[in-house]
């Protein structure tokens, strides 16, 4: 077994620097990565001087970022080290100091979400901050929620939060019953609407909540569309339209069903494409209508 001397190996390092760009030696001397990490670093991202590089690094640590911070930094978005550090990152770290990050706190939340030196200030960040402070009132929670935000959960954040807080605000106003089950329970009864494919995003997700919490009731209900010649695609096309459909007592979609099928001659199809008449009033407002058209 051959043994080298520290020298050596330094000699080694050194040669093999001197096979590639000007951004593998800068990334292995200034940034604490090995030549096989600076490599891959450096498919993503190259630069033939080190002022642009020297100045984003000497910014971060400014602000306080380790060089646990940096390298973590870098090897997620590597194309940061050639951003404009008075114009686009001072900014950034700005905002985060004004809510109360300061430290190596900063650079502990960026260099675990580089979405907040990568993105628009005002198009995302700043958005992205306003809906969690909104939700958990004070700058101390926001950051704290900051903290533990996913570089794709913030990237979806402003767009699915608001949609997906509107939807729990439903579930509370309609069905508050259900914000009460056991987290256990309230997990199954999720995961079985999503499997349904019921969509997490949209108000007819919390309808469904509802009604698979009374499972017990589902197949009585069933039988009564089968009655009236719905197919089983045709009976869940309904469901996924309109959940509330099995939340109606069997009396009541039974007098509607044979009223629309039996007198007015719909097609179990018409029924699947429109499964809310079932709201109407059968007595004040499907039968007058019905019969002002007959």
């Amino acid at each position: 077994m051959a043994y080298y001397s520290v020298l050596d190996l330094l000699k080694y390092v050194d040669h093999e620097q001197e096979q590639y760009p000007y951004t593998v030696p800068y990334l292995v001397n200034s940034c604490g990565f090995s030549l096989e990490s600076a490599k891959c670093i450096s498919e993503k991202v190259n630069f033939e001087s080190a002022d642009k590089p020297d100045a984003v690094v000497s910014l971060l640590r400014d602000y306080g970022f380790t060089n646990v911070h940096i390298s973590r930094l870098i090897r997620k978005a590597p194309l940061l080290l050639l951003s404009n550090p008075a114009g686009t990152l001072l900014p950034k770290l700005e905002f985060q100091r004004s809510i109360g990050v300061s430290g190596s706190e900063i650079g502990k939340i960026a260099s675990r979400n580089t979405s907040f030196l990568r993105q628009s200030l005002k198009k995302h960040i700043i958005p992205c901050y306003n809906i969690l402070k909104s939700v958990v009132i004070s700058d101390v929670k926001a950051v704290k929620a900051l903290r533990l935000l996913s570089d794709t959960a913030c990237s979806f954040l402003p767009e699915n939060l608001p949609v997906n807080l509107s939807t729990i605000s439903h579930l509370l106003m309609k069905q508050p019953s259900l914000a009460c089950l056991k987290s256990a329970k309230f997990r199954q009864i999720v995961n079985k609407a999503i499997e349904m494919g019921f969509d997490p995003l949209k108000s007819t997700f919390a309808h469904a909540l509802y009604v698979l919490s009374c499972p017990n009731i589902w197949e009585k209900k069933i039988e009564v569309y089968r009655n009236y010649g719905l197919s089983e695609d045709e009976i869940w096309s309904a469901i996924r339209k309109f959940p509330l459909c099995m939340s109606f007592s069997r009396k009541k979609i039974t007098n509607t069903m044979d009223f629309l099928v039996n007198k007015v001659g719909w097609l179990p199809a018409d029924f699947a494409r429109v499964p809310f008449v079932l709201c109407y009033s059968s007595q004040k407002r499907i039968i007058p209508r019905c019969y002002s058209f007959l």
